[in-house]
């Protein structure tokens, strides 16, 4: 899945990445992530290990070509500030749920979305939705997890971090 952007939203990407990212771990305190990092992230009842995708290179790739996610695994997309965001389905060979957050809150899901079945075909997310992060997850975790929009969102520190 990846993230499409407009030109001005890339170099305006481009421009926080430069200086770091600075998202809401908690409503309490902000933490900065990197591409790479690996992090806890808790919603509700799910708990997820996602490694962290910062910058276009990684958003753009994501989870393309990944053949399996195994429960509990997922990687999450973080942008600098909330932006108008659409995710797409190039290059995906599993089904996924993506939940789209901003400060912190749950504020779309899009559940089992299925890789694309034609040649040429690209599935996108719909509308575009205001985001700071995006997590996905393997198809069924949220509604197994009983994922909600408004449902608060911890992001903590793994151990090893990268």
């Amino acid at each position: 899945m990846k993230a499409i952007m407009s030109p001005f939203l890339k170099s305006s990407a481009a421009l926080i990445l430069a200086g770091g990212l600075f998202v809401g771990a908690t409503p309490a305190r902000a933490e900065v992530w990197r591409t790479g990092d690996r992090v806890l992230v808790e919603i509700n009842r799910l708990r997820v290990r996602a490694v962290v995708a910062a910058d276009d290179r990684t958003r753009d790739r994501g989870l393309g070509g990944v053949t399996r996610l195994p429960p509990g695994r997922g990687m999450l997309f973080v942008f600098g500030r909330p932006q108008e965001l659409v995710f797409w389905m190039k290059g995906m060979l599993i089904a996924i749920d993506i939940i789209f957050i901003r400060a912190g809150r749950v504020v779309k899901l899009v559940e089992n979305i299925r890789p694309p079945t034609m040649v040429g075909r690209v599935l996108t997310t719909g509308p575009p939705v205001r985001a700071d992060m995006v997590l996905e997850v393997r198809a069924g975790e949220a509604r197994r997890h009983g994922l909600e929009v408004g449902h608060g969102v911890t992001l903590s520190p793994l151990p090893g971090g990268r």
